[in-house]
């Protein structure tokens, strides 16, 4: 079958206009001064080990076939991967590996005409996905593993400043500060839960065990455990001032910072405060846990230092610090990572710490980093720089540090691990 004769058998029944008429609106005609010929609207997306690959449908008659082009890693030939029989619009690969770059390209054949290649797009499939929070766009936003993909934005809300994640639900929590609301999201960007009537929230977090949702109001002097419908199974006064928390996830505890005493207090899924630390912080800001060292890892202001979990320090210290704000750990990795702000016109730090506290590396590129969270996949660290209007990936060995989408203001980063 000749060109000219595919372009009239798949339009016929679809316009009655003139043959010029129908070249102009015929999508596969490499006169279509929109389309050039090729399949349009070409989308790609993952679920751990899915892909999914989406064009704009074609209701044309005639069409024999979609076929699915396939490239495995940076390097080769694209291979005819599927031929999808009629006006397909879509694909699921399910042979795909974690960590390696799949690229697709689709095409539409009648007869023995085939038009030209679609736009190619690439995805890199693994068991995470990344959820921000931008204060400036007032969107809470959900990424695909590699990054590259909007899973979908969630707003427009008014400064969306918090996020938590519950993996075990594909779900996260994230609060909007100046309109004092809480929302439970799910994978497809659905608000199930909106809490009204919880405000000033000063840290939140989820015990991915149990789905219950840790929630610190400074101001209020209140610590809260919501189960995954929000509602409010305990409520903890004792602390004067509590500011961020860890959780403890395999004995489901809460361990929190006092701002008013600058001590670390345990409270255990009851309510109850069981453990205090054995003497003041200097100014602590952030903590993290790590349950194969059995630990605490703290940012205290002009060091980072360690307490096991009946809070006595460990011994395990890094001083020379000007103002450690963040902390994350890399539970795979034995690794913590720390942000340090420096003065007013230096640039933040990013350390990497071994597992005795000592640096491994730090870099200096960021303005003004107000959330961090590990990826324990790769070992890479997200950093949201609001400062720097920027959200950054760092890579484990921290020679590359790519910036990742359009995000302004990114307050809160957050991975969603799966299968690790």
């Amino acid at each position: 079958m000749n060109r000219y004769k595919f372009f009239i058998l798949i339009s016929i029944g679809l316009f009655l206009f003139s043959c010029s008429d129908r070249k102009r609106i015929n999508p596969l005609d490499p006169q279509n001064s929109t389309t050039k010929g090729r399949l349009t609207g070409v989308k790609v997306f993952s679920r751990e080990r899915q892909v999914t690959v989406q064009w704009q449908t074609l209701a044309l008659e005639g069409l024999d076939a979609v076929n699915v082009y396939r490239r495995v890693g940076a390097e080769g030939a694209f291979e005819l991967y599927q031929k999808l029989k009629g006006a397909a619009s879509s694909f699921v690969d399910n042979d795909v590996v974690y960590g390696k770059t799949f690229a697709y390209y689709v095409t539409a054949s009648a007869g023995g005409y085939e038009s030209p290649p679609s736009k190619i797009v690439k995805i890199t499939p693994g068991p995470t996905y990344t959820w921000v929070a931008d204060g400036e766009t007032g969107y809470f936003t959900r990424l695909s593993h590699d990054l590259q993909t909007e899973l979908f934005r969630f707003g427009i809300l008014r400064f969306p400043y918090r996020l938590a994640v519950s993996p075990k639900e594909r779900s996260a929590w994230g609060y909007s500060r100046f309109s004092d609301v809480i929302y439970k999201l799910d994978e497809y960007g659905n608000a199930d839960i909106r809490l009204r009537d919880i405000g000033d929230v000063t840290d939140m977090a989820v015990d991915t065990t149990l789905n219950d949702l840790w929630i610190t109001q400074s101001s209020l002097g209140m610590i809260l455990r919501l189960d995954e419908n929000g509602n409010v199974r305990i409520s903890v006064k004792q602390v004067r001032k509590p500011s961020a928390i860890a959780i403890e996830f395999y004995r489901h505890a809460c361990w929190v910072i006092d701002d008013a005493s600058k001590f670390l207090f345990r409270v255990n899924r009851y309510g109850t405060i069981g453990t205090q630390s054995s003497e003041p912080l200097i100014s602590p800001q952030d903590l993290t846990f790590s349950a194969s060292q059995e630990a605490l890892w703290v940012a205290d202001s002009s060091r980072v230092v360690q307490f096991n979990l009946f809070g006595r320090p460990t011994g395990i210290e890094l001083n020379g610090l000007f103002n450690a704000t963040l902390i994350d750990h890399d539970e795979v990795r034995g690794t913590t990572w720390v942000v340090d702000l420096m003065p007013h016109g230096e640039p933040a730090r990013l350390l990497k710490l071994d597992a005795k506290g000592s640096i491994i590396f730090q870099l200096d590129e960021f303005a003004f980093p107000q959330s961090i969270d590990v990826n324990e996949f790769d070992g890479s660290c997200l950093v949201g720089d609001p400062g720097g209007g920027r959200l950054w990936r760092v890579s484990e060995d921290g020679s590359e540090i790519d910036p990742i989408g359009d995000f302004i203001a990114p307050y809160a980063v957050a991975v969603e691990h799966h299968g690790l």
